[in-house]
C-alpha cells in the first residue's frame, strides 16, 4: 500500500491495511464491533478511499450480463477478493454452499479480463475426488518411475507460461489434513511445491493458490495462518437477491403482467415457506435458505421451459395467454416439491396448513384437491 501511494499518511496506510486483512473474514454481526474498535484506535483518521479504476464498472457489467444483482454486499466481497489477491498468493473462499463463492471469483476474473487489468486463467481441481498420489504424483510400484499428479501437472503448465497472464489454481473441495499439509511450503514465502520425487517446483509471482471450501474444521492453524480469508455469508446474499435474479431470467415470451404476478407470488410464498421450515425441527437433513430458494427457482425454470423461445420452436400466443390462470397453481406445486421436500412427516402437516392458509389469502383455488 505504501509503495502504491507514497503520499498517503502513515495512519491511513495502517488503517487501510487493517481493513483489508480483517474485514473479509468477519461475519456481518462482527463488523459493527470491528468498526467501533477502529474508531477508538483512529478517532481522527478518515477512512481512505480505494481507487479501483474501471474494475467496479466491469463487475457491474458482468453481473448484469449474467442476470445477477450487483448489490453492495456482493460487490464488496468481489473487491475484497481482488484486494486479497494483491497481497497474498494463497487465499481461501470460505462459506456454506449458496453463499456465492464460485460466482465471486468468476465475476472478478471476467471483470479483470474485460477491463484490461490482467488476463486470468483458472485451473480448477477437486482434491477430494482423487487419491493423494493422483493429486501430487507417485512412483510406480513396479518400474519405480515417477508420474506427476494433477496438481503437479497443473503447476508446471502455469510455471512454463511466459506470458503476463495470471494463473489461479482453484481447489474446489473440502479441506482436510491428508492433503492440505503438503501445501504449507507452497503457501509460505518459499512458494515451492515439494514432490515426493525430491523435485521442487518454484511458483511464479503470477500464480495464486485458491481454496473454495465450506469450512476450516479440518485445517491446521499452520495452514490457516498462511492464507488470506474471504468469508462468503449466505445471509448477506439473501433470498430477495436470488428472487430478483430469477425474475430477470423469466422467458421473453412472458407478458409484463405475468412477471408482476410471479413477483407477487414469489414474495408471498417463498420467504414465508422457508421461514416455516426454520421455525421447527422439521427437516430430514439440514439445509440453507438459499438452497431451498434455488431449488424452487430451478423447479419453476423446468415448468417454464416450454415457454422459452428457441430456434426450433416458439410458444404460441394462445399457449402463453392460458398461462396466467395456471401460474398460481404452478407456484404452489413448486413450493411443495422444492421447499416442502426437505421436511419430515410431522412437518408436512404444518406445511399443508401453511399452504392452505396462503392459498386463501392469495385467492388461489386448488381444484381437485382433497381438503378432508
Amino acid at each position: 500500500l505504501k509503495r502504491r501511494d507514497h503520499s498517503r499518511p502513515e495512519d491511513q496506510v495502517l488503517l487501510r491495511a487493517l481493513q483489508d486483512v480483517n474485514v473479509p473474514k468477519f461475519l456481518a454481526s462482527d463488523l459493527s464491533l470491528f468498526d467501533n474498535i477502529i474508531r477508538d484506535l483512529f478517532p481522527d483518521t478518515p477512512m481512505p478511499d480505494a481507487d479501483y479504476g474501471t474494475l467496479k464498472d466491469g463487475i457491474v457489467s458482468h453481473c448484469s450480463a449474467r442476470l445477477l444483482q450487483s448489490t453492495e454486499q456482493f460487490m464488496g466481497k468481489v473487491l475484497q477478493l481482488y484486494d486479497t489477491t494483491q497481497v497474498r498468493h494463497g487465499l481461501m473462499l470460505v462459506g456454506p454452499a449458496g453463499g456465492g463463492k464460485t460466482t465471486n471469483y468468476q465475476i472478478l476474473r471476467s471483470a479483470l479480463n474485460s477491463a484490461g487489468i490482467n488476463k486470468v486463467q483458472v485451473h480448477i481441481l477437486n482434491p477430494k475426488a482423487v487419491t493423494l498420489g493422483q493429486l501430487y504424483g507417485a512412483f510406480d510400484d513396479v518400474t519405480h518411475e515417477w508420474t506427476d499428479g494433477i496438481l503437479a501437472a497443473t503447476v508446471r503448465i502455469a510455471v512454463r507460461d511466459i506470458s503476463e497472464d495470471l494463473h489461479w489454481v482453484m481447489f474446489d473441495g473440502p479441506v482436510d489434513a491428508i492433503w492440505i499439509e503438503s501445501m504449507n511450503t507452497v503457501l509460505d514465502d518459499n512458494k515451492k511445491l515439494c514432490l515426493n520425487s525430491g523435485e521442487l517446483i518454484q511458483l511464479t509471482s503470477r500464480m495464486t493458490m485458491m481454496f473454495e471450501v465450506g469450512d476450516l474444521a479440518a485445517a491446521s492453524p499452520a495452514t490457516v495462518s498462511r492464507c488470506g480469508m474471504v468469508y462468503m455469508e449466505p445471509e448477506a446474499l439473501g433470498v430477495a437477491t436470488l428472487t430478483a435474479s430469477w425474475l430477470a431470467s423469466l422467458p421473453s415470451s412472458f407478458k409484463p403482467a405475468y412477471v408482476d404476478l410471479c413477483r407477487k407470488l414469489g414474495a408471498h410464498l417463498v420467504p414465508d415457506a422457508i421461514k416455516l421450515v426454520r421455525s421447527g425441527s422439521y427437516e430430514v437433513v439440514p439445509t440453507m435458505d438459499n438452497w431451498l430458494a434455488s431449488a424452487f427457482f430451478q423447479w419453476m425454470e423446468c415448468v417454464f421451459e416450454p415457454y422459452v423461445p428457441t430456434e426450433l420452436r416458439s410458444p404460441t400466443p394462445e399457449a402463453v395467454s392460458l398461462l396466467e390462470a395456471h401460474l398460481p397453481h404452478m407456484f404452489v406445486s413448486g413450493v411443495i416439491w422444492s421447499i416442502g421436500a426437505s421436511v419430515n412427516t410431522s412437518g408436512r402437516l404444518h406445511f399443508s396448513d401453511f399452504l392452505w392458509k396462503k392459498s386463501r389469502e392469495l385467492n388461489i383455488v386448488l381444484r381437485g384437491v382433497d381438503t378432508g
